[in-house]
């Protein structure tokens, strides 16, 4: 790895950029973290202000974990600091990206990244998850996405969605929180098609082919739900029934809450009713429900104890 120092005046502080690390920790909603290095910049400070501006807004577990290349400084404290971290692009992970042409006649548009220099990647209105008011200015949107290139040399996205709750609320009026399934019925790894047609004279035979390994910042698109509020649940007994959640409860945390108490969900939902919040978490075997069963029920969620069961004897409770 080469790293340059810049020239500085005598007692300045001196950048030193070339740097990689893997960010340890992030806040997106306090917007800070720490990235892991080596030497004397084993331990770095970094605000989202140092991020690029296609990155500002991630939350979640989007950031942690990840290798970045950064600059930064030694404070006179002996700390380090980050100046500038960019996110390289990683097979089969998100990446951010920023909307740079939308066309409503049309109904697609596209993204730029930090992370693929020069390159245009094509969406489809249809490619978002959760609906998109007709009318909404897409130009500027932050959004998350995957993707991969066609035979003929073009990019598109195989997954798209919008950084934050709030940037979706602004172009949908609705919140981003997966409860509304995809809308489409997407399978796992299945394909899909349609037509990318007078985008700039782009053609329109649309693309297929399968989907690679969905992330969790994805999570919530898994399974093979009708688009109409629920996933369809092909085998009940893998998943588990989960009741008393706060207002503003999402996918992500309850997620997050089942990992926390050492299970490994595959994909949660959050269900609003007129009764209270509810929700399901999935698991790869039936043991590992059960287990969940045990193990969350009257944990505490954003301070209220929460109630589990068996999918099967609540599935059918009137909402």
């Amino acid at each position: 790895m080469s790293v340059a120092v810049a020239a500085a005046p005598l007692g300045a502080e001196v950048a030193t950029s070339g740097l990689q690390g893997v960010v340890r920790s992030y806040n997106g909603s306090k917007g800070f973290g720490f990235i892991t290095g080596e030497g004397a910049f084993s331990d770095v400070m970094f605000s989202r202000y140092e991020l690029p501006e296609d990155a500002r807004e991630v939350r979640g577990n989007f950031m942690e974990s990840r290798t970045v290349t950064f600059s930064a400084v030694i404070k006179p404290d002996g700390r380090a600091k980050a100046t500038v971290v960019s996110i390289p692009q990683e097979a089969d992970k998100p990446t951010t990206g920023i909307i740079k042409i939308y066309s409503h006649e049309h109904r697609n548009g596209l993204v730029q990244s930090h992370s693929l220099p020069g390159v245009d990647v094509r969406f489809r209105l249809e490619d978002f998850p959760s609906p998109i008011h007709p009318s909404a200015e897409l130009k500027g949107g932050l959004v998350l996405f995957e993707s991969k290139y066609l035979p003929d040399g073009k990019c598109v996205v195989t997954k798209i969605q919008f950084q934050t709750h709030k940037i979706a609320e602004k172009y949908g009026g609705m919140e981003f929180d997966g409860s509304k399934g995809c809308g489409k019925g997407w399978g796992w790894g299945g394909g899909f098609g349609g037509g990318f047609g007078g985008f700039n004279g782009y053609g329109g035979k649309g693309w297929g082919g399968a989907c690679g390994p969905w992330q969790p910042m994805f999570q919530k698109w898994k399974g093979k739900g009708d688009g109409r509020g629920q996933r369809r649940i092909e085998d009940p007994t893998k998943a588990i029934w989960v009741g008393g959640l706060p207002a503003g409860a999402t996918y992500q945390l309850l997620k997050e809450h089942a990992q926390s108490a050492g299970l490994s969900p595959l994909w949660a939902e959050v269900h609003n009713n007129k009764v209270g919040g509810t929700g399901a978490i999935g698991f790869k075997t039936a043991e590992e429900a059960h287990s969940a069963i045990v193990a969350l029920n009257g944990s505490v969620f954003d301070g209220v104890p929460l109630q589990t069961d068996t999918w099967q004897q609540k599935q059918r409770e009137p909402s």
